[in-house]
């Protein structure tokens, strides 16, 4: 005969191991104690946490121009510069408006002179018609010159006052505080009336969208918590709060939008990058919380566990709800402070004695 091979004995042996446990599977499942590992349900506040994540955008952004234009003249910003409400940001060559301005002060003051002298003759007209000097025409000419003066110096003025604008409108000022993040034209080139100049973003609010599921959609008055954790500083908790509610959902996703923001201003808020948000939701008193490794599920979509009573297993059909770390919620089926197999429950049958492990 051939000597037996290793690999075959191995097999053999492997198989034999095989049986010998499901051979036992049974034996311990009707032994007389099975051992299994028990916790007390407990009552307690549960507080539902609904985790979600979203995009942080800036809530004043902008692309600044100008009403005039013309060649740059002065550029004082690059990307990346901060910059301060009212700040100057660049300015045109403004040297044609500056010479049409001084003409039309120019015209002004001239204006101003004639319409002096108009009510200098005026009021000698006046005076001499008092004492029938001068023909009542002449009188009446002398005050169609005085109003003639006083529109052409008021024509002076709205003429020098839209030179005034224009000279203005050749320099571009920060509406807002925040940061240059594009720019769109150089020192020297000519930009023209409303082309945009740069991009200015505003760090000191920030909000954070997020979709929340239509389920919530009607809870957003229970949130006790807000909480955003910016994922380029993932350690860092932010007191947030509820800015708009946009209420129209979206019917792919069945969620709808939701702004944030910090109650702080906080530079680790990055316009453009994700964060986690945390939303807590109010207390519910009276729930009754066991270990998830408590629950057997059944091919029926039902759910069971088995508690102890006199050291013997008795099978409850249970009824879950909220998730909350490694506790879920038992709506009805058992009461707290009774005693729920968490270990051992696999093998346990209705009525099977049971030991208690440490």
């Amino acid at each position: 005969m051939f000597p037996t091979p290793l690999r075959t004995l191995s097999r053999n042996k492997a198989a034999s191991a095989l049986l010998t446990i499901l051979f036992l599977i049974p034996t311990l499942a009707h032994a007389k104690t099975m051992p299994v590992r028990v916790e007390t349900a407990i009552a307690e506040p549960f507080e539902e946490t609904l985790t979600l994540h979203g995009t942080l955008k800036a809530e004043l952004s902008a692309n600044l121009s100008l009403a005039a234009e013309g060649i740059v003249k002065n550029l004082s910003v690059d990307i990346s510069s901060q910059v301060k409400k009212d700040d100057l940001i660049l300015s045109l060559n403004d040297e044609i408006t500056r010479q049409n301005l001084l003409k039309s002060k120019a015209q002004t003051t001239s204006a101003q002179t004639q319409l002096n002298e108009a009510r200098r003759q005026l009021k000698e007209g006046e005076l001499l018609r008092k004492k029938k000097h001068i023909a009542q025409n002449a009188l009446i000419s002398l005050r169609v010159a005085r109003d003639v003066a006083r529109s052409d110096l008021a024509a002076a003025q709205a003429e020098q006052e839209r030179f005034q604008h224009e000279l203005g409108q050749h320099q571009l000022l920060a509406p807002f505080a925040g940061i240059i993040t594009a720019k769109q034209t150089e020192k020297g080139e000519w930009l023209s009336s409303g082309n945009p100049a740069v991009t200015l973003v505003s760090l000191d609010k920030i909000l954070l969208d997020v979709q929340i599921p239509q389920a919530y959609f009607g809870r957003m008055q229970e949130i006790t918590t807000i909480t955003i954790y910016p994922d380029t500083a993932p350690n860092t908790a932010i007191e947030g709060l509820v800015k708009t509610v946009v209420p129209v959902g979206s019917q792919q996703s069945r969620t709808f939008l939701t702004r944030f923001k910090p109650v702080q201003a906080n530079p680790l808020l990055l316009p453009g990058t994700s964060a986690k948000l945390e939303l807590n939701f109010s207390k519910e008193q009276n729930v009754v919380m066991v270990s998830r490794d408590a629950i057997l599920h059944h091919a029926d979509d039902g759910n069971s566990v088995f508690i102890v009573v006199e050291g013997k297993a008795e099978r409850r059909p249970v009824e879950l709800g909220k998730i909350k770390g490694d506790k879920i919620q038992i709506i009805n089926g058992i009461s707290a402070d009774e005693q729920v197999v968490i270990r051992g429950n696999e093998l346990l049958r209705e009525g099977a004695e049971v030991t208690l492990q440490p």
